[in-house]
């Protein structure tokens, strides 16, 4: 890991949600200039472990509909599993909709 004290992303989670033994990820950013250097990556690595410590049964994240790198990030990482669509039922410029996507230990 890397030791600066640039801001460089945001990462907004939950523990305990839905359920007590659900850790949710609502929201994970990191700066453009920043990416493609395997941060956002590193940050979600350690953040899973530091999930599984704390004997956590999954870990589940928010992903846009229409974010695909987000799509491809989270599955790479392991949160393959669709636990369901939410939003927009209809496709459309100004539609919007997100899929939680589900990672079990």
């Amino acid at each position: 890991m890397n030791e600066s004290e640039d801001l460089v992303g945001l990462l907004v989670s939950y523990h305990g949600h839905p359920v007590a033994e659900s850790f949710y990820i609502n929201y994970l950013s990191i700066d453009p200039d920043y990416h493609k250097q395997g941060l956002g990556q590193e940050v979600v690595e350690e953040l899973l472990n530091m999930v599984k410590q704390h004997e956590f049964k999954e870990v589940r994240a928010n992903v846009a509909l229409k974010n695909w790198g987000a799509i491809r990030f989270w599955t790479k990482l392991g949160l393959d599993t669709i636990n369901g669509i939410y939003g927009d039922s209809e496709y459309g410029e100004n539609r919007f909709a997100d899929i939680e996507l589900v990672r079990k230990f």
